[in-house]
């Protein structure tokens, strides 16, 4: 089989890792099939066929190549021009589009890596670039130490069950959650008044791993059960999880009328890895011990807690 560079193999599929940002993957956003002008961006890593990319080279002469998903192979990686969002990386089927979708891959060699840094042929000035709010776009060469413009290939997203917080080992806190940062305290709409609570806790991790806020309706409640009506302009909601999405459960009993809401930290397959607060022991403004623990909980399985019952999933829109 050919090979890019004496690097990957050509039309073998590998998950594109950030060198700016290690914990996110270059990533088809949305959900359901694959589809003309979605959106391209960098999130966590969640192991599925979106975060898996190909190249294929059309011309062995001149070194050109089409970036193609594998969900989909007749999708890659498109220049979108339109006036509305000019510059934007989304996918696009690759038939009969060649001037936006042909790219030039160059290997750069850094922290004993070889990244690769991936560039439009027919746009020359332009090369793909995750930005400040996990966006990626095609962007002006900022040279070849921009770790914002490399993108290392891998045929596995790190050992055990790699999500945004790092590897999770179920009964551990994730690596990178530190309930004494930023994203519970001061910059959390929950604390001090509702720390330790699930709310606190959610919102904080989606902080904390995604850089997202969560904001809701001015003046409304902001129990659990109230998410997916009060956060309507900042979040949609989705029936089938994601990785880095909020859980919301109503709950069925006086002790759960407020419902419950979790972190999803990775999903694979029927599996799902969670990070929860304040769910089995009630403790009203402190972090328990078992607070953020990993939990491994299947699909099937988060439709009934006890008395709680699955409303819906919630994504940052």
């Amino acid at each position: 089989m050919a090979r890019i560079n004496n690097i990957v193999d050509e039309k073998g599929f590998y998950f594109l890792q950030s060198k700016s940002k290690p914990s996110l993957y270059l990533n088809r956003y949305g959900t359901g099939n694959a589809a003309n002008q979605q959106n391209v961006n960098a999130y966590a890593a969640a192991g599925t066929d979106d975060q898996k990319w190909g190249f294929s080279c059309y011309d062995t002469t001149n070194a050109k190549y089409q970036v193609l998903l594998k969900m989909n192979t007749a999708y890659g990686l498109d220049y979108y021009r339109a006036a509305s969002n000019m510059h934007n990386c989304d996918i696009n089927t690759i038939a009969g589009n060649i001037k936006d979708s042909t790219i030039r891959i160059h290997p750069i060699n850094a922290d004993g890596k070889t990244y690769f840094k991936f560039q439009l042929w027919d746009y020359s000035d332009r090369y793909l670039t995750v930005n400040s709010n996990n966006d990626v776009r095609w962007e002006t060469d900022r040279g070849t130490t921009s770790a914002d413009q490399l993108w290392l290939p891998l045929t596995s997203q790190g050992g055990g069950n790699t999500g945004g917080g790092g590897t999770l080992t179920v009964g551990q806190r994730p690596p990178n959650l530190n309930y004494n940062s930023a994203a519970y305290i001061s910059n959390n709409p929950f604390a001090p008044t509702y720390t330790g609570q699930c709310t606190c806790h959610a919102w904080g991790r989606m902080k904390e791993v995604r850089g997202y806020s969560i904001t809701f309706v001015p003046n409304s409640d902001r129990d659990a059960v109230d998410w997916p009506d009060r956060t309507v302009g900042t979040m949609s909601q989705v029936s089938e999880p994601v990785s880095g999405c909020i859980a919301v459960w109503r709950g069925t009993t006086d002790l759960t009328v407020n419902g419950h809401v979790a972190y999803v930290e990775k999903v694979e397959g029927n599996n799902l890895y969670i990070t929860e607060s304040n769910m089995d022991t009630y403790y009203d403004v402190a972090w328990a011990p078992d607070d953020g623990k990993v939990k491994l909980i299947t699909k099937a399985n988060m439709q009934t807690r006890g008395s709680l019952k699955l409303v819906t999933y919630l994504i940052p829109k």
